[in-house]
């Protein structure tokens, strides 16, 4: 029997309350106000928040104590992942007190770290498959309230669409939609094919599009082409699955009015995004730090560093990395490339077409934080890594944990009954 055959895809009902944790979950890490960071401050939006995950943290702990008491069986999640994440954030803490920013950044400490065990709460309390699936449901529907009630005149977005309520950007709510339209799209090549699940593959794809975001939308063609081509459908289906997208591909290169929207979205230059970036990097690798600063960093409440030669005095990283060294430092970049590492090696350990959505997504997710922030931190992105490293961890521990197949050995019996010496030593 193949891995294809043995690990079909199975789902199971989920309670109504996870759609709820993730429904708060998801309201707690996306942004409630455009352009403002905590600093220690407390606020409506702060002590909001801090409600919004209390309450998850609660009903997550009360679900799972109601497990326990009625001696249901929870998925064996490792918690390798989750301990990876306390190291690193210990790091950054460390960092925090070292240069005097231990309030702000302790407190964001603790909100990742609350964060984290919520959503292994999730995967333990329901099955890795089951939770990916609410979670992509739970994001449709916000993704296409926000894009519904959204704008394409915000500040500096102009002619993009942004979130009006929540706030988000273009390229948050790109990644919203992003990660339920890699997991329908595997879902219609494995599981089933419903006119809901094409219907809001369809919004989805448009709701990217409209957000402009050129590195969701590249990194979404690769994604969607890898799980065509991964697909279960016979060849034919495949063949036209990717002649569609391959002429998507070439329209939209020939259609120069499009491109030109994609590449300058209103400015002066094609590269402006991309140009700030590198400022903003070289900025960081340039910046005098002390050998306390370069171990530890500074704590999650660095989110700036100052720029000279611009019109403006400083700048967000734009790539968890640079983040990851400015607020942990190089002990935290190691623990965060660890932690990669052990979700890459804990993907491929899954068998066909589980990997295939776990790599797709884990792909998307890393590729995108070298360019955007977010990867251990109070974000969307955090939510779906921690979801990836646990869920693929849980499937994997899984498959390892079943019984070998024992050959059953036929033994020759005579007319009388009495087994033949051959078969006797056998």
């Amino acid at each position: 029997m193949t891995d294809r055959q043995r690990f079909t895809p199975t789902f199971s009902k989920a309670p109504r309350y996870i759609y709820l944790l993730v429904l708060l979950l998801l309201i707690e890490v996306v942004p409630w106000r455009r352009g403002n960071y905590y600093s220690g401050q407390f606020d409506w939006t702060v002590n909001g928040k801090i409600m919004v995950l209390g309450a998850s943290i609660f009903l997550a702990l009360w679900v799972r104590l109601h497990v326990a008491r009625t001696s249901a069986a929870a998925n064996n999640v490792p918690v390798a992942p989750f301990l990876l994440v306390l190291l690193y954030l210990v790091v950054s803490i460390t960092g925090a007190l070292l240069s005097g920013e231990f309030g702000p950044s302790a407190a964001l400490a603790l909100r990742v770290g609350a964060i984290g065990l919520v959503i292994l709460l999730l995967v333990e309390l329901v099955g890795p498959m089951d939770l990916i699936r609410v979670v992509a449901s739970v994001m449709t529907i916000t993704t296409i309230f926000i894009a519904a009630t959204g704008t394409f005149s915000a500040y500096p977005y102009y002619g993009r669409l942004s979130g009006s309520f929540p706030p988000l950007g273009p390229n948050e709510i790109a990644f919203m939609a992003s990660i339920p339209l890699i997991y329908f799209t595997w879902q219609l090549l494995h599981v089933n094919r419903t006119w809901v699940v094409y219907v809001a593959v369809s919004v989805l794809g448009i709701i990217i599009m409209l957000t402009q975001s050129r590195t969701a939308s590249a990194l979404i063609l690769v994604v969607l082409v890898f799980l065509v081509l991964r697909g279960r459908q016979d060849q034919r289906s495949k063949l036209v699955m990717v002649s569609v997208l391959s002429i998507v591909v070439i329209l939209l290169l020939y259609s120069s009015q499009l491109i030109e929207s994609y590449s300058t979205r209103g400015g002066d230059s094609p590269i402006d995004a991309a140009g700030s970036r590198t400022i903003a990097w070289g900025a960081v690798l340039d910046s005098m730090r002390s050998l306390a600063e370069t171990l530890f960093g500074e704590g999650l409440s660095a989110r700036f560093v100052s720029v000279s030669g611009q019109y403006w005095d400083q700048q967000i990283f734009d790539s968890s990395w640079f983040s990851a060294f400015v607020q942990a430092g190089w002990v935290g970049v190691s623990v965060a490339l660890a932690l990669v590492f052990f979700a890459v090696v804990q993907v491929m350990k899954n068998p066909r077409p589980r990997r295939d959505l776990w790599l797709g997504l884990l792909f998307f997710v890393i590729v995108r934080s070298v360019l955007e922030s977010g990867l251990i931190d109070a974000s969307s992105s955090y939510v779906i890594f921690m979801i990836v490293c646990l869920g693929a961890s849980a499937n994997a521990s899984a498959v390892n944990s079943l019984p070998p197949s024992i050959p059953v050995r036929r033994i020759p019996v005579r007319q009388n009954g009495i087994p033949s010496k051959s078969s006797a030593s056998e």
